[in-house]
């Protein structure tokens, strides 16, 4: 779990140093992700994604949705609390020290991940 934590907070601090960038990523104006690049370097994110909860539930999401689902709520969190934050959202967050903000964005995170694990 605290893998998955680490990634997830990984994620949002990326979100946070470059938002114009994270914005850009995840627009309906985005680049093209069919290019072969862009669509390897996305299939190895979730590819790590994927075998970080087959370690924390001991099974292949890939064969089992159940554990497909822990997938994609991992991302949907971390993206979530990511794209809130560079949206100015979560004020009460963003007015915190780091190191608040961290212990508590990591405390969303557990809570909302061992929901699925």
């Amino acid at each position: 779990m605290s893998q998955l934590v680490a990634a997830g907070m990984g994620y949002i601090d990326f979100a946070l140093a470059h938002p114009a960038l994270f914005r850009l990523m995840f627009s309906s104006d985005r680049p093209d992700h069919e290019a072969p690049e862009l669509s390897a370097a996305g299939a190895q994110a979730f590819e790590r994604l994927i075998r970080a909860i087959q370690r924390v539930r001991g099974v292949d999401p890939l064969k089992d949705k159940k554990a497909m689902l822990s997938v994609m709520a991992a991302w949907a969190i971390a993206h979530g609390l990511a794209d809130l934050l560079v949206a100015g959202r979560m004020k009460f967050l963003l007015t915190l020290r780091k190191s608040e903000r961290e212990a508590a964005l990591g405390q969303l995170l557990r809570h909302s991940l061992a929901q699925w694990s």
